[in-house]
């Protein structure tokens, strides 16, 4: 159950570094352009890795639910990807560390 835990708390830190490192290159950008532009989630997905993204789509609305894929995950994807990345991030971080209290020790 620790190991456990201890993923959890793992990948929660990994997507908070990552939503950190979006938000240094949005920064970056907006020190050199002058303007502010975040990074969607989708593109941030789709510069990554393409093909994963253009699958999900079609297996979403095929094999699960395509008001799942359109508006829900659509919507979600032009987020900014700091966002998308940090908040389920901070909530893994800090979930495993919220235990329950024993009041009866057997």
């Amino acid at each position: 159950m620790r190991f456990l835990r201890w993923l959890v708390q793992a990948v929660g830190w990994i997507l908070v570094a990552a939503a950190f490192l979006v938000a240094v290159r949005e920064g970056w950008a907006w020190l050199e352009t002058g303007s502010w532009k975040f990074v969607p989630a989708g593109k941030l997905w789709f510069d990554l890795h393409k093909g994963s993204l253009q699958l999900i789509q079609p297996a979403i609305e095929r094999h699960l639910w395509p008001f799942l894929w359109n508006p829900i995950l659509f919507t979600v994807l032009q987020w900014p990807a700091w966002a998308v990345l940090g908040v389920p991030g901070i909530l893994l971080a800090l979930l495993p560390g919220a235990r329950r209290r024993r009041i009866f020790k057997s």
